[in-house]
């Protein structure tokens, strides 16, 4: 399977929000059967990292010119959690895996917990477009 078809942004962006609002549909049953206790949605994400490219598309799958996506302040990722009715929200993407010129592997962070209800976060607003797997 061509790796566009496999590892695509927007099908990783579409499919993180349907999951959260499946979910969000039942935070009024979570809470109804478990009171008294905080509510935490637990994300165990297998994609591949993301890149956004400088411009355009890739010319090699090998070199790629662009900027590490950081997932965790995505403005769409994270405008899909900040207004559930949640305590927290646990991330956790061990697969994301990036390195730059030389074969330099670059750390990323592979659990996030936000406390949701107190969120204040500079997001960033990534061009879909321009969006690649770093897994080419």
């Amino acid at each position: 399977m061509p790796t566009e078809d496999d590892h695509n942004y927007l099908f990783y962006r579409d499919n993180f929000i349907r999951v959260i609002k499946k979910h969000q549909e039942r935070i009024v049953s979570y809470t109804q059967n478990h009171p008294g206790y905080k509510l935490i949605f637990f994300v165990f994400d297998e994609s591949t990292a993301y890149i956004k490219l400088a411009n355009g598309r890739a010319k090699s799958s090998i070199n790629m010119n662009g900027q590490i996506h950081f997932w965790w302040l995505d403005e769409v990722f994270i405008n899909s959690i900040e207004d559930l009715e949640i305590d927290f929200l646990i991330w956790m993407a061990p697969y994301k895996k990036a390195n730059i010129k030389g074969g330099i592997n670059v750390d990323l962070p592979e659990t996030c917990i936000y406390d949701v209800r107190n969120m204040k976060l500079q997001t960033i607003a990534y061009p879909e477009r321009r969006m690649v797997s770093a897994e080419k």
